[in-house]
């Protein structure tokens, strides 16, 4: 690990706790007193919610004679500003929240929202566990399990774990979102919107409209087996900071189609685009099988350019001011990647300090990126054998081969690749830049291939017009 990730690591982890330790024990363990009923004019109310005994139906309480039994009751009940506890136990319920509230469980471990057997259609068409909606809606939500499956045998029973729209914004701390998906996997979400974690705004899948945006801090939460993707921030305007997560994919089951955060910008709101920080997060086990058909005739497998692969983290779109840095992500088909979507490129995204390692097909890749900065990543490969896919006739790096490093592919312009250390193993090439290219710059970089016979410039294969220099 480079010393500059570590030092810089560690200066964020310790503000990072120094923020969340205290809400965190908080939600741990709900304190055994008994809560003022009465109103201020300063003190937010506190309501109290237990499976048992029945509730009070009013504020105050405890765990032991809580105010409700239901979370959506308490949600109803509650003014503006006022703080839900929520005792341990497992609550079948839908929740819908538009107003600005606190909810804190007693950990994810002992607090459960699970998918009550079938699901109220939203306003926007979706069929969400938890719903926050509203543009004047600012909730905190921590200490909580979100968790699907879906009904037996019921195809797209569930959109999103939790979303986040209506121009709402969410503090989504320190919760677990779990198992949402169709029971059995029906790859409802072909186009990688359905059956997926956390949702921060809405488009019209069909043809890439906005529908909604939400705002959004998503911190220190675990997503895992998740049908769909770990994330999506979709919708013109949309908002995130995604810090410290952990994202655990399906692996490589059949009819799975998932990608572990996505950050979408459509052609019809290229001018007011989704904007994210993607910053200290761990993401693993994406993976599509190969020769998967996950729709339109659309096979998985290692071809970057006519087949599909499942990535931990990738940008579609113009995104400019989004930052994707410092993560961890290994063990997925790809990496991470910047995509265009039509005439809509990839620009304005900066990609830094990232640990991206033994990924299946490709570490790196960009398809139609212009004025991306990716400099200072560490990029490896363990395994003596592994290298990239060959190129097809037809693709535009023919007749050599994808590499395990960085691809710049699809006729990427204008991007920056400096101060990146590369080192791959059976590949010839550390670095592609593919026939389309042009006026990259790649310069300042560490880089090995071919088990350390080829480094520096030489471990650069260029087949367009950019500027190669300095590389070591």
């Amino acid at each position: 690990m480079k010393p500059t990730i570590l030092r810089t690591g560690l200066v964020v982890l310790a503000f990072a706790l120094a923020l969340i330790v205290p809400q965190a024990a908080a939600a741990a363990s709900l304190p055994p007193q008994v809560y003022s009923s009465g109103p201020s004019p300063q003190v937010p109310q506190v309501f109290v919610v237990a499976p048992s005994p029945t509730g009070s139906g009013h504020s105050g309480g405890s765990c032991h004679a809580p105010g409700f039994n239901a979370i959506q009751s308490a949600v109803s009940a509650a003014p503006v500003r006022s703080i839900i506890l929520v005792c341990p136990g497992t609550y079948r319920e839908q929740l819908t929240i538009s107003k600005s509230l606190t909810l804190i469980g007693s950990g994810p471990s002992q607090t459960v929202v699970r998918e009550p057997g079938s699901l109220t259609t939203d306003s926007f068409g979706l069929q969400n566990i938890v719903d926050i909606l509203g543009p004047a809606t600012n909730v905190t939500l921590s200490g909580f399990t979100i968790s699907g499956p879906g009904p037996a045998g019921v195809v797209c029973s569930v959109t999103f774990g939790l979303f986040v729209g209506g121009g709402a914004t969410a503090n989504i701390v320190g919760n677990a979102i779990a198992h949402v998906k169709d029971d059995p996997i029906s790859n409802c979400n072909t186009v990688g919107f359905g059956d997926a974690g956390i949702g921060v705004g809405w488009i019209n899948p069909s043809t890439g409209a906005s529908v909604t945006s939400g705002h959004a801090t998503i911190l220190l939460n675990s997503l895992y087996d998740d049908e769909g993707n770990g994330l999506n921030i979709l919708g013109a305007g949309s908002t995130a900071s995604i810090v410290g997560n952990t994202l655990v994919g399906i692996g490589s089951q059949a009819l799975s189609y998932q990608n572990g955060m996505e950050v979408d910008t459509f052609p019809p709101y290229a001018a007011d685009p989704v904007t994210a920080t993607v910053a200290w997060n761990t993401v693993t086990g994406y993976e599509c099988p190969v020769g998967t058909n996950i729709g339109g005739g659309v096979l998985c497998g290692g071809d970057l350019e006519t087949q599909e692969q499942d990535l931990a983290i990738i940008v579609f779109g113009p995104s400019t001011g989004t930052v994707v840095s410092h993560n961890s992500v290994y063990g997925n088909d790809a990496g991470i990647g910047g995509s265009s979507i039509g005439p809509a490129l990839a620009s304005g995204i900066t990609y830094s300090r990232n640990i991206v390692h033994d990924n299946l097909y490709s570490n790196f890749y960009f398809y139609g990126a212009t004025e991306d900065e990716i400099v200072d990543n560490l990029v490896y490969v363990s395994a003596p054998a592994a290298s990239g896919a060959p190129c097809e006739l037809g693709d535009t790096c023919y007749p050599y081969s994808y590499t395990l490093g960085i691809d710049l592919l699809g006729g990427s312009t204008n991007n920056t690749l400096s101060q990146n250390s590369v080192t791959v193993t059976a590949d010839a090439y550390a670095i592609l830049l593919d026939s389309l290219s042009l006026g990259n710059v790649v310069e300042d970089n560490a880089l090995s291939a071919d088990h350390g016979a080829t480094t520096g410039n030489a471990a650069v294969l260029d087949l367009g017009t950019d500027v190669v220099t300095g590389n070591t």
